[in-house]
């Protein structure tokens, strides 16, 4: 304790002068100084760059990318959402989700619209059914992309037995079974793979005999006759 107040009271011993030193400064003694600064820069600048990217993310406004296919009928596609020129959400209209947009009624009672759907349609046992992160969908054989379009059963008696139309490897739209003498058993809709709208269900001899009404596959409504 006694040394450290005399190193105190006297002042920190001075450095030897080196003899040997000229006063001359090599180059080489200013490379460890040029490193460290050259490191600090980059530091800095990872810093600011880390900074920017924070900053201008909280302030840019999510951009969403509407695409529609290249069919007449404009059906959309695809949309994304893209934040800073990046993807942060997608959503694809061909693996099932659908458009809210009501869809086109065909009605088969027109012998003209009936044949016309029937030449079309793609028979019902080929459609091969996959599961798709979870989702059951219909495929057409040999393609990757879900089906959309109208499916067909035949009867023994080459009578139709039903037709059902399909989007996205979902029922989605109108659906009509028939008896085997040609009498509609029922008529419905679907919506994304779900039971929405009227439901109408005859006898064979060709009365009416319910009607119920869905939506989003729950029941609205019932009416019997």
């Amino acid at each position: 304790m006694i040394e450290c107040l005399y190193l105190l009271a006297d002042g920190w011993p001075m450095v030897e002068p080196d003899p040997y030193d000229d006063g001359y400064t090599s180059p080489d003694d200013f490379i460890p100084i040029i490193l460290v600064t050259i490191a600090l820069i980059y530091l800095f600048y990872g810093i600011l760059t880390v900074l920017s990217k924070i900053l201008s993310s909280k302030d840019a406004a999510p951009r969403q990318i509407t695409q529609y296919n290249d069919e007449p009928d404009g059906n959309l596609l695809s949309e994304k959402q893209c934040q800073n020129d990046e993807l942060i959400s997608e959503k694809d209209q061909s693996t099932g989700d659908l458009s809210d947009e009501p869809d086109t009624w065909v009605d088969l009672d027109d012998p003209e619209a009936f044949d016309r759907i029937l030449a079309e349609a793609t028979n019902a046992d080929e459609l091969q059914e996959r599961n798709v992160e979870g989702e059951r969908l219909f495929f057409a054989p040999s393609q990757q992309t879900p089906y959309s379009g109208w499916a067909k059963a035949m009867w023994s008696n080459d009578q139709v037995k039903f037709l059902k139309s399909f989007r996205g490897g979902k029922h989605h739209g109108q659906g009509v079974l028939w008896h085997k003498n040609g009498q509609k058993i029922s008529e419905y809709s679907f919506k994304g793979g779900k039971r929405d709208g009227l439901f109408r269900t005859w006898m064979s001899d060709g009365n009416l005999l319910s009607e119920k009404q869905y939506q989003n596959d729950e029941l609205i409504s019932e009416k019997d006759f």
